[in-house]
């Protein structure tokens, strides 16, 4: 067993196994009560819904040839990563968190208030939310 954190490439050198307990795992029903893992020495742990997944998506891709690479990520990213991460642009993936977390600081179709406004173009959301927010009725 490795003790890093560090990416690393599963082989489907053993697919008779493999395939067996895909077919295993394939037959049991959806438990209400956790998967069990049992080591060497007999002590059985409970694994979490979400270490029972990955095992799944291992046993499948394995038991089909593939190879499987685990790939630990942060759960904080940078906008790039979450992007790269949702397949979108950075920009797309702004904009998307942004109506997600801030609903109303999504405005489209507003016109420039003044010609001459020197704002930075990446900024012009902020300014048109902020004006925006000046001509919404106040909610307290």
């Amino acid at each position: 067993m490795h003790g890093t954190t560090e990416d690393r490439t599963l082989l489907p050198e053993h697919r008779a196994e493999t395939a067996e307990l895909r077919a295993f795992l394939d037959r049991t029903p959806q438990a209400v009560e956790p998967a069990l893992l049992r080591g060497p020495d007999g002590a059985t742990h409970a694994l979490p819904p979400e270490v029972y997944e990955a095992l799944m998506v291992v046993v499948r891709a394995l038991s089909e040839g593939k190879a499987v690479t685990v790939a630990p990520v942060n759960t904080t990213l940078t906008t790039q990563e979450a992007a790269d991460l949702l397949g979108v642009s950075r920009p797309t993936g702004i904009v998307e968190a942004m109506a997600g977390t801030f609903p109303d600081g999504l405005v489209s179709g507003y016109e420039a208030l003044m010609p001459a406004m020197a704002n930075d173009p990446e900024d012009r959301h902020v300014l048109a939310a902020a004006v925006r927010g000046q001509h919404m009725p106040s909610s307290r």
